[in-house]
């Protein structure tokens, strides 16, 4: 990892990877000139701009500042980062600078780490500047920029004066201020053209006005301002003056101490004017205190929590944990694969490391890749560290993250759990990164930036002088490949905590099923086991990756499938049950997984005409009504997309499930990884070869994590288990290897596969991709994509190792009205490759930015 983390600190970013001193150092010395990236710009724009720094606002303007500047012909204002600093001498030219309009507002700005992380976005992902800061921060810190028009000056001579110019002025002076939108909706779209006019006559102003979307929240605490014998008296008076309200006000203080206007509110109503008086007359204080959002707060007091015992570590773990703290304690940014197999404890070593690095004063983020985990783990680590605990999903609204993002920035936070976007948690010293599940492909995000938290981790262990922890039983091809070759240090646990056993396997043929007439998601081998289970009251768990009740709706007589007319995809059926007060009626709708669109259910085929439609394969309702009739007196959860939409609901069904309150939980792949539930002895893939034939390189590789994941949920207590895997391809290798749980071998024989292919690791993969309305367009902009590289690569860059392929139409073709295309480009992400990117996606997203969008992603989780 140390060539790595030169290349990061040194090769890459130059002086912003210096040390926080020197920056420090910096901060506040008068430099006229600034660079600065603007926030809201298209990626063909999104490059430097030179400004400089008026006299009153210097030293107050650091690198790492957000402010305001004026930007283009009309000056539009726009919320620009400050990226460098500079002296009169560092300039070449001075001519037509525009000066620094504001801050936008003074609580906001990056420290150097987080300044110098949004430039790595930036340059390895290809995103904007703007892009990246709005991912770091989150999204209410920005908060919401108001532009108002207001009148500079009365007009002496308003004949010489359009009428026009004269109707905006005087409706503006009678609001005093006004947005361009107001004044748009009144006068038209001409209203811009006179605004601009009246601006160059100096008779109106634009002026900026930031107001915080989180909205920070407070309380008012009363306490009394005087001595309990004054504040009785006080009592008496008032009760005199026929304030009863105050004096029942003074004594409750008096009787309870300090306490909230909330609470004085609930037992004697309004009471503001009461409390103004009081104040006035000097027998009370009152106090704005800042509250912070937490969904999770008091959830770990004392009284709410039960201790989790102190665990010994095995002698396994042990040696696992002397290891790696060994490697913390050098103080040098290192990385770490912690491989161990499904029920190893895995988590009792992370939990042990994080105490060692608590202890040094230094912050652990531990990342899980789904919501999904996030409540057995806050539970857990909740109970040992209690409210020195922060969590960050994407279940939060704006304030909570707000709230949260700043808890940690004050040093209130010791540990934060959470998914992909925690990884930007502020800490000012982190000791340690976790990755659970590294493996995942959530960590990867689809959206600008397009980041994979794992190289996010990467560069933030190594400006922090930090471990990076991988922890998996089914490590990614990539990481183990680093851990092999030395790149990352490889620690193993073999053998399952305590005296539990990995599960008996049972391979179950589902071309015997449907040869016995059983057309059901249900073999008989599995109904037979669930039901062993049942007998004995233990719990099952069941996998099926595909929600809602049928794939889709299919006409027998002519072979239509019902498609969303907005995407090339067939439509999923789904039921839902209407109340109606003695019965409960079920209805059903075809929905689109990918726009949301949704229809009722057709009677007839809409190309034939003829009747009925067949409703062909199954989803999780689906195999949920199928259970509930089978097991009538069983108690099934189910999660999936449908059934977790709330912000708690993941953690209400892992809590019913994991305290018995069911027998059965099915679900998509949230349940596949990481839970531990002791009384889960049956664990069932109901159709393991969902993911197994797909058009990717990885799909070999999700195959056998998911199939072994899910396999390890079962006998992880004192009971032994047992797991079935339903296919119609017994025999394959893939499934093989992951019923035995033999992740080496798959390993070895993955890599050879990509060894003599070249996939990753021993390439990175450019995906560019093309999106537009217009199909045509689209075609013609594919080919000239196609051509322009080719030409750029023989006259530029010849010398770039690299295989194009493309353009080809994306797997979903037409998504939301919008037709994709991809050039997908084979390579090594060097310096050079990364200017050769950066020119073809910036010169085709300014040369087709009307009709085409232009996205690049950097070794995407899928083709």
């Amino acid at each position: 990892m140390n060539e790595e983390v030169e290349e990061i600190k040194e090769k890459e970013f130059g002086k912003q990877a210096q040390g926080d001193a020197d920056e420090a150092g910096a901060r506040f010395v008068d430099y006229p000139y600034i660079r600065v990236f603007l926030i809201d710009v298209p990626f063909h724009i999104d490059k430097p701009y030179l400004y400089y720094i008026p006299t009153d606002m210097r030293g107050l303007i650091h690198k790492g500042s957000f402010i305001i500047v004026p930007f283009g012909g009309g000056n539009r204002r726009q919320i620009a980062l400050v990226t460098e600093l500079l002296t009169e001498e560092e300039l070449q030219y001075k001519d037509h600078i525009k000066p620094v309009l504001s801050l936008l507002y003074e609580g906001l700005s990056l420290d150097n780490e987080l300044l110098g992380l949004c430039l790595y976005l930036h340059e390895y992902t290809f995103c904007t500047v703007g892009e990246a800061a709005r991912t770091v921060l989150p999204s209410a810190a920005f908060g919401r920029i108001n532009e108002y028009y207001s009148v500079l000056k009365e007009i002496p001579q308003p004949q010489s004066y359009s009428e026009q110019i004269m109707l905006v002025y005087n409706f503006i002076k009678s609001q005093r201020r006004a947005t361009a939108a107001v004044i748009k909706m009144e006068y038209g779209d001409e209203a811009v053209r006179i605004l601009s006019e009246m601006e160059k006559h100096g008779l109106i102003t634009r002026h900026l006005e930031h107001k915080e979307s989180g909205g920070r929240i407070f309380s008012e605490h009363i306490s009394l301002a005087v001595s309990v014998e004054e504040a009785k008296a006080g009592a008496e008076t008032a009760v005199k003056r026929r304030s009863p309200k105050q004096s029942d006000i003074i004594n409750e203080l008096i009787d309870s101490g300090d306490t909230t206007a909330g609470e004085l509110k609930v037992k004697f109503g309004e009471i503001q004017p009461q409390l103004k008086a009081l104040t006035a007359k000097g027998l009370i204080t009152v106090e704005k205190r800042e509250l912070f959002r937490d969904p999770y707060a008091g959830r770990f007091s004392a009284d709410k929590i039960s201790k989790t015992p102190e665990e010994k570590l095995s002698e396994a773990q042990s040696a696992a944990y002397d290891e790696i703290i060994d490697i913390y304690n050098t103080g040098l940014p290192k990385a770490v694969l912690l491989h161990g197999i499904t029920g190893s404890g895995k988590t009792h070593v992370i939990k042990a490391l994080a105490d060692a690095v608590i202890a040094d004063r230094r912050g652990v983020i531990l990342l899980v890749p789904e919501i999904a985990l996030t409540p057995q783990t806050v539970q857990y680590f909740g109970s040992c560290y209690g409210e020195r605990i922060a969590v960050i999903h994407s279940s939060l609204s704006a304030g909570e993250r707000f709230d949260t993002w700043r808890r940690i920035k004050r040093g209130d936070v010791d540990l934060c759990i959470g998914t992909r976007s925690a990884i930007f948690a502020p800490f000012s010293d982190i000791g340690m990164i976790v990755i659970d599940e590294e493996q995942e492909h959530t960590y990867k995000s689809d959206m600008n930036p397009k980041y994979h938290a794992r190289d996010v981790a990467r560069y933030r262990c190594a400006r922090h002088n930090a471990l990076m922890l991988l922890s998996s039983a089914t490590p990614s091809i990539e990481s183990y490949y680093k851990a092999e070759t030395g790149v990352y240090t490889l620690v193993e646990l073999n053998e399952r905590y305590g005296s539990a056993k990995l599960p008996d396997v049972k391979i179950t043929d589902m071309r015997n099923e449907a040869k016995t007439g059983n057309v059901s998601a249900l073999s008989e081998c599995i109904k037979t086991e669930i039901q062993s289970n049942l007998n004995v009251n233990e719990q099952v768990v069941l996998f099926l990756n595909r929600r809602g009740y049928n794939n889709f709706l299919q006409c027998p007589c002519c072979g239509n499938v019902i498609m969303c007319p907005h995407c090339s995809v067939s439509l999923t059926y789904h039921t839902f049950s209407l109340n109606t007060g003695s019965t409960v009626n079920k209805g059903g709708f075809l929905s689109c997984h990918y726009c949301g669109y949704r229809k009722t259910v057709s009677d007839e085929c809409p190309v034939c005409h003829k009747a009925p439609m067949v409703f062909m394969g199954y989803g999780t309702q689906k195999v949920e009504e199928e259970l509930n009739a089978l097991f009538p007196d069983s108690r099934i959860l189910r999660m999936d997309a449908d059934t977790t939409g709330t912000k708690f609901a993941f953690d209400e069904i892992v809590g019913d499930f994991k305290s018995g309150e069911a027998d059965i939980l099915l679900g998509t792949q949230m349940i596949v990884k990481g839970h531990d539930f002791p009384n889960v002895t049956l664990s069932g893939v109901l159709s393991a070869d969902s993911s197994l034939f797909l058009d990717d390189y990885r799909a070999n590789e999700r195959t056998f994590a998911m199939v072994c994941q899910l396999l390890g949920r079962s006998g992880r207590g004192e009971t032994e288990g047992r797991a079935v895997i339903q296919t119609y391809n017994p025999d394959h290798p893939i499934i093989k290897l992951a019923a035995a749980q033999d992740y080496k071998s798959f390993y070895k024989s993955e890599i050879s596969i990509r060894r003599a292919l070249i996939f990753p690791p021993f390439c990175d993969i450019a995906l560019i991709t093309l999106i537009s309305e217009d199909e045509k367009d689209m075609e013609n902009a594919g080919k000239a994509l196609e051509d322009y590289i080719k030409t750029l690569i023989k006259e530029q860059y010849s010398d770039i190792p690299l295989q194009l392929f493309g353009p080809f139409e994306a797997p979903v073709y037409k998504v939301n009205e919008k037709y994709r295309m991809r050039v997908v480009i084979k390579c090594r992400l060097t310096k050079k490759t990364r200017m050769f990117l950066r020119r073809v996606t910036a010169e085709f997203n300014d040369r087709l930015r009307k009709k085409i969008l232009v996205t690049i992603d950097i070794n995407p989780s899928s083709l």
